[in-house]
């Protein structure tokens, strides 16, 4: 029950990570881009196409990540394995 429990903990915060990320890296954006100049001014123009540039690389990066990592572990699976069985003797033909 205590694995239970534990693992339900994990996965909620995971999930509100993930929720609150981000906000949280739009809303420093916004901050930086700020307080880095006092001639910067903050329009709705700016939030909008930043907040949609955002969004379109959190798409990339959920639906994109996760395979490449996947396809990363693969590869380096069978790159042990042919590390691991050298082929000892060179391919013979049947008709030679």
């Amino acid at each position: 029950m205590k694995i239970l429990r534990k693992s339900a903990y994990l996965r909620a915060f995971d999930l509100s990570l993930f929720i609150s990320t981000a906000k949280m890296i739009s809303f420093l954006t916004f901050l930086t881009y700020i307080f880095i100049d006092e001639n910067h001014a903050l329009t709705s123009e700016k939030v909008f196409f930043a907040v949609a540039a955002y969004n379109v690389m959190r798409q990339v990066m959920i639906s994109y990540v996760p395979t490449a990592v996947a396809e990363t572990a693969e590869v380096i699976v069978s790159m042990n394995r042919i590390e691991v069985n050298p082929v000892s003797r060179p391919y013979t033909f049947l008709f030679a």
